[in-house]
């Protein structure tokens, strides 16, 4: 294992585009994202994210330091991770090309056909339910681990009408919704029911489930090659490319989000989907020549507690959107109770106020868009409640910039831009 020092960057255009301070644009070049294609992102109870990449492992990312893990430097059987999930005690579980990775954040436990009834070793996706039994889809069937027992469910012992697992969601009663080359699949876990829904019996134009979506109002998305389609449990819609102007499929997820929005990538970029009532009324549409989008294909989509937008995006992106601008300082494990930062922009100092719980020793760091520290690093002591700190600015150029504040395992970073 090893850690990367700090890099933050945040993707601006200095021509004042408002909507490009929107977008935050990691890569191998300017962070410590390992590899040039991302698979899969998540995030865990303390807030930091889990990226998996294709040839750079999985990559710990807590807002403003990398830790990656591979096969060269950790217990990893493979050097790509395609699915990751978290189950109720924060414990990480990987799909790789090489089987499913258990990681409590010191031990590695790998499951694979040759120590568990696993039906392949290349696995597409992992979701954990409400019970805590990891699913694990594969090019040869869905899987279902207890912590102590496995179940398979494939072509040979169930109704899933094909072994290769496309996509995989659980739904708000903890059914499941799988995504397959031969249809979709709604499993009844508590009835032991399977129900298919394929071009013969339903509107759908293919059967090749790209992606599945479930909203906060439990309806079901899917999107196939060209087609979205919502299903409420008795009546369809279906969307066409042609009349939503839909990117061609690329994506393997659907984010869960509001209930009102919702978000597909393809090879043409990015799609805001807006609904009403369920039925979708408008959409906006995001591409690398209007947004601050690198690139248009975009590979995988999740969407964070904080309302952050993360994509996957080809040619070695991880873009990060907030239409209300990011802002990662929220979802760190907080020192302080709150920000207020005056003047920002500063010209020769400004003054950070901030609440805290304890009386604290604080170290003060401050680093620009590369990561490298532009201001000596101060220790100073504060009391509990509402503090104070002035810092100067007059030494540094008009630019963006973060300060960190530290005690201990916890920290916060601020965002301040320099602007005479």
């Amino acid at each position: 294992m090893y850690k990367h020092s700090l890099v933050v960057f945040l993707f601006t255009l200095l021509s004042g585009n408002l909507q490009s301070q929107n977008w935050i644009i990691y890569n191998t070049q300017n962070s410590g994202l390992p590899a040039n294609e991302v698979l899969c992102v998540a995030q865990d109870d303390d807030n930091n994210k889990w990226i998996g990449t294709y040839w750079g492992g999985v990559a710990k990312f807590t807002n403003t330091q990398w830790t990656v893990y591979t096969d060269t430097n950790s217990a990893m059987p493979h050097y790509s991770v395609r699915a990751i999930a978290i189950d109720e005690d924060n414990t990480k579980w990987f799909g790789t090309p090489a089987g499913v990775v258990k990681f409590d954040g010191s031990n590695f436990t790998i499951y694979n056909t040759t120590n568990s009834p696993l039906p392949s070793d290349f696995v597409n996706l992992i979701r954990v339910d409400e019970d805590d039994n990891v699913w694990v889809g594969t090019n040869n069937g869905l899987a279902k681990y207890d912590g102590q027992d496995w179940e398979v469910f494939t072509t040979s012992n169930s109704d899933i009408p094909s072994n290769y697992i496309q996509s995989l969601e659980i739904d708000d009663d903890d059914n499941l919704w799988i995504g397959t080359y031969a249809g979709l699949v709604f499993y009844n876990t508590n009835d032991d029911e399977w129900e298919i829904f394929n071009t013969s019996n339903s509107p759908i134009e293919d059967n090749t489930i790209y992606a599945i979506g479930i909203t906060n109002n439990n309806k079901i998305w899917i999107r196939t090659f060209s087609e979205v389609a919502r299903y409420n449990g008795s009546n369809w819609q279906i969307y066409d490319q042609y009349t939503l102007g839909l990117p061609n499929s690329f994506t393997r997820t659907i984010p869960k989000t509001e209930a009102n929005t919702l978000w597909v990538g393809g090879d043409e970029g990015l799609v805001e989907l807006h609904t009403n009532q369920g039925t979708i009324d408008s959409a906006t549409y995001f591409n690398s020549f209007n947004s601050g989008l690198p690139n248009n294909g975009v590979i995988t989509l999740f969407a964070d507690e904080q309302k952050n937008l993360w994509a996957g995006v080809s040619l070695g992106n991880l873009a990060v959107y907030n239409p209300d601008g990011v802002d990662l300082t929220s979802v760190n494990e907080q020192l302080t109770a709150g920000f207020s930062l005056y003047p920002n922009p500063a010209d020769e100092f400004s003054n950070l106020e901030f609440e805290l719980a304890n009386n604290e020793n604080i170290l003060f760091e401050a680093f620009d868009l590369s990561g490298r520290k532009i201001l000596p690093d101060a220790v100073k002591s504060f009391h509990s409640g509402n503090n104070r700190y002035r810092f100067q600015t007059a030494t540094l150029t008009n630019g963006i910039y973060f300060l960190k504040l530290s005690a201990g395992e916890r920290s916060s970073v601020v965002r301040f831009i320099v602007n005479r």
